[in-house]
């Protein structure tokens, strides 16, 4: 049997290893990091087997993965850098910054 990348990610032993990483997460962003994290891992692990995914998509998973390892350490990091790239797109006091 296969699953798609949704199902096994939307199944019940998914969401709740996705909602354990969540809550053992002390922020919002590393929860959301430790979320991106599980989901990543959820897929990694169900492959293969489980889940059959082509190169391409391998390759994604695999792209996915380097991006979550690369997020700054904490939400303040994140802000900096994205204020650094992207601060000339927004205006910063708006949003209490």
């Amino acid at each position: 049997m296969s699953l798609s990348p949704q199902a096994l990610i939307l199944s019940p032993a998914s969401t709740i290893r996705i909602a354990e990483a969540i809550v053992h997460a002390p922020t919002p962003y590393l929860q959301t990091v430790a979320a991106a994290r599980a989901a990543a891992g959820i897929v990694r692990d169900a492959t293969p087997g489980i889940l059959t995914l082509s190169g391409r998509e391998l390759n994604w998973l695999e792209k996915i993965e380097q991006a979550i390892e690369s997020m700054p350490k904490d939400e303040d990091a994140l802000i900096e850098e994205m204020q650094e790239t992207y601060g000339h797109l927004f205006a910063a006091s708006s949003y209490g910054m």
